[in-house]
């Protein structure tokens, strides 16, 4: 954390993985309410806040509704665009934030349902990690004493982040979180019950697989499976440092991780870091998809940038092996502020 010499300006700067985040001329102590509190102000008609939950933390869709199953997601604070972007008609109906860098609150998810009122239940979303799963496991427990049902499903995709073989269960979640949004939302507005909506998206979480690649622009190299704090890569390759390369590596992994069968289409996203330059993001999503050639059916491929978890030039690609099932909950298209899905 950097101070400047100017009263009572913070400047905040965090590690993670490939570097240091942009640094933040806010509060770190207060910035991930404020952007609550702002959210809800410069755009009332996209965002609502609860000002006097636990930790003010929380956004809700305005017109949730408590006659269906409500899809409510959570993270650490300062994950964007996941900290708004992802809620919205199509999305979540609620997001809650933890603060910078830590798990959200188990007290702003069960303020959050309570105030939904849903007698049909909620479903939490989240990334598979231990702060981000107890503090939801508790906040099911408080919302049982409510006589309000709850489902859980932690997002594992990210494929390299537990030993080969290892249970699924100890995978940690990176960008294919969105997928889950989706689908389980799409499930819950057709009015499915809590159990069906929590079983689609189960089902959709064992289907993805995200692979983290980030280059070394001095030495030619790619790296796999770098973690976002600072984890070392799983492997590194002198041999694929061109768009080409990457796409046949990436293609490589991720198909040999899902064995996509026969019924699937593969649906792509490449998320880009945040020093990677966008038009490199869409020629890597296009030639990804090239790979597939006649094998593989592909369903649809989005290019943009879902997260900034990496400071880092690279990209998150994340494959959904989705049946016909799956397919049709992922008609349609979402609009945010920085990208479409």
């Amino acid at each position: 954390m950097l101070y400047s010499k100017q009263k009572n300006v913070v400047i905040n700067c965090q590690q993670t993985g490939g570097g240091f985040l942009l640094p933040y001329i806010s509060d770190p102590d207060t910035s991930t309410r404020e952007l609550v509190e702002a959210l809800a102000s410069i755009c009332p008609e996209r965002f609502r806040s609860l000002p006097d939950s636990f930790n003010g933390r929380i956004l809700l869709c305005p017109d949730v509704r408590p006659d269906r199953v409500n899809v409510i997601v959570s993270a650490g604070g300062g994950c964007h665009p996941l900290s708004y972007g992802y809620l919205g008609d199509g999305m979540a109906d609620a997001c809650i934030n933890g603060n910078r860098r830590c798990a959200p609150s188990a007290y702003d998810i069960y303020e959050a349902a309570l105030k939904i009122g849903s007698s049909s239940g909620n479903l939490l979303l989240y990334n598979n990690y231990m702060g981000d799963y107890l503090n939801n496991d508790l906040a099911a427990e408080l919302l049982s004493l409510e006589h309000i049902p709850c489902a859980l499903c932690g997002a594992t995709d990210d494929c390299l982040s537990a030993p080969p073989g290892a249970p699924r269960g100890e995978r940690g979640g990176q960008t294919g979180l969105l997928y889950l949004i989706k689908i389980a939302s799409a499930c819950a507005r057709a009015g499915s019950s809590l159990e069906e909506v929590s079983r689609i998206a189960h089902k959709a979480n064992e289907r993805m697989s995200t692979l983290a690649v980030t280059m070394d622009y001095e030495r030619q190299l790619v790296h796999l499976g770098e973690g976002f704090s600072g984890e070392p890569p799983v492997s590194t390759h002198a041999d694929c440092f061109s768009i080409e390369g990457i796409a046949e590596l990436s293609f490589d992994t991720l198909c040999r991780d899902l064995k996509p069968a026969p019924s699937e289409k593969i649906y792509m996203m490449v998320s880009r870091m945040t020093l990677t330059h966008p038009e490199d993001a869409y020629i890597l999503a296009s030639r990804i998809k090239q790979c597939a050639g006649p094998l593989h059916p592909v369903g649809r491929v989005d290019a943009g940038f879902y997260t900034n978890l990496y400071h880092a030039q690279g990209f998150l690609i994340t494959f959904l092996c989705a049946d016909r099932e799956l397919e049709q909950y992922l008609q349609g298209r979402f609009y945010s502020d920085t990208f479409s899905f």
